[in-house]
């Protein structure tokens, strides 16, 4: 008679369980292996070819109007010509005058065989990135997972431009030769509004007769034609500052004509809330660059030396008697601004220095007190 020896039976299935169990921890140990070695290879065989890919670039454009980069990128000798389930394509590196870089893998949807060459156009805003200096191209691989295998160094880099060199190159608005701002072309080579002239002009003496007891004849120059180096379009008052050097009554700049046909190519014409007043000397500022235009109202100053005396009688004599050889400008001749110089100009400088005439104030041998900036 057999006894049934059910621990030993149930010994045995245990076993044989862990036993399978092993196996196939075995297996999937080994499959994994064998993926993992596969993938070695592939990357080896990836890093490989990388390592034998040449792109080169041969144009780099940047549009300072579209904020866009072109590039044309060209594959060269070396490496196979084509990869099965991937893709061999360039990768693009920027570098702005910051240090600052962004990559594009724009192309990484065509296969660049040997002796191809394509063209890119990027909004380079998109990313943040502007004023772009440098540019390098980087071999890639998108393989059959969808994965990007780099290669490691560039193959080719294009230099855009380098401010402060003297030589305006196609990322920059100008560049003057410097790094410095405030003289027309900033550190980072862009341009900066600046006065090229103005009307009158920075130090002109306004000769002519104050303001009467009647209102008649007013007070000196309410407005200043001012041209700059490129377009004051985007100008507006706040940019503007007005002061006077012995504290007399400051106007303020209260409007900016922009679209008179009389104005000239980067000419705009401000309009003070007031006009400027005799015995000061009132200054305009252009906040970004820190310029300044000094006007003076001196009246009976017609020889502009900084004195009002009996010198101007003469002075203003010997232009009305002969304007082409003693020229003045019309601000120190026409003293009864009636836009007739004659010799009722001349008396009138007369009656400015004795105190008659249409004013109390005595001009002989005044100085108006400071200086212009």
């Amino acid at each position: 008679m057999f006894v049934k020896n059910k621990k030993g039976l149930s010994n045995i299935v245990t076993t044989v369980l862990i036993i399978l169990i092993a196996i196939g921890a075995i297996a999937v140990m080994g499959f994994f292996v064998y993926q993992f070695v596969l993938d070695a290879q592939e990357g080896a065989q990836y890093d490989l070819i990388l390592n034998q890919i040449q792109f080169s670039i041969t144009r780099a454009e940047f549009d300072l109007t579209t904020k866009e980069i072109e590039v044309i990128v060209a594959r060269e000798d070396g490496g196979d010509d084509e990869l099965e389930n991937a893709i061999i394509f360039p990768v693009l590196v920027f570098h702005n005058q910051s240090g600052e870089t962004v990559s594009s893998k724009a192309f990484n949807n065509t296969n660049f065989l040997v002796d191809d060459s394509r063209r890119l156009t990027l909004p380079l805003n998109d990313h943040g990135l502007e004023k772009i200096i440098k540019v390098e191209v980087i071999p890639a691989i998108l393989d059959s997972e969808g994965d990007t295998r780099e290669g490691q160094a560039a193959t080719d880099t294009y230099i855009l431009a380098v401010c402060g060199n003297g030589w305006q190159e196609v990322t920059e608005e100008c560049d003057d030769g410097n790094t410095n701002s405030n003289d027309g072309c900033s550190s980072i080579c862009e341009i900066e509004m600046r006065i090229i002239s103005s009307s009158p002009s920075n130090g002109d003496i306004d000769a002519r007769q104050p303001e009467d007891v009647n209102g008649l004849n007013p007070d000196g120059w309410n407005e200043v034609n001012i041209t700059f180096n490129s377009d004051p379009s985007s100008l507006g008052s706040s940019d503007f500052s007005i002061t006077t050097i012995n504290g007399g009554a400051t106007p303020t700049v209260q409007s900016i004509d922009k679209v008179s046909p009389t104005l000239g190519a980067n000419e705009v014409r401000l309009i003070l809330s007031d006009r400027i007043i005799p015995g000061d000397r009132t200054v305009i500022t252009l906040l970004s660059s820190g310029q300044t235009i000094c006007l003076i109202y001196h009246p009976a100053d017609v020889n502009g030396d900084g004195t009002s005396a009996a010198e101007d009688v003469t002075a203003l004599q010997d232009h009305v008697a002969d304007p082409i050889t003693n020229p003045l400008p019309i601000h120190r001749s026409d003293i009864i601004r009636d836009e007739l110089i004659n010799i009722y100009d001349w008396e009138r400088v007369i009656d400015l220095l004795a105190g008659g005439g249409v004013s109390d104030d005595v001009w002989l041998d005044v100085t108006i007190p400071g200086n212009c900036p």
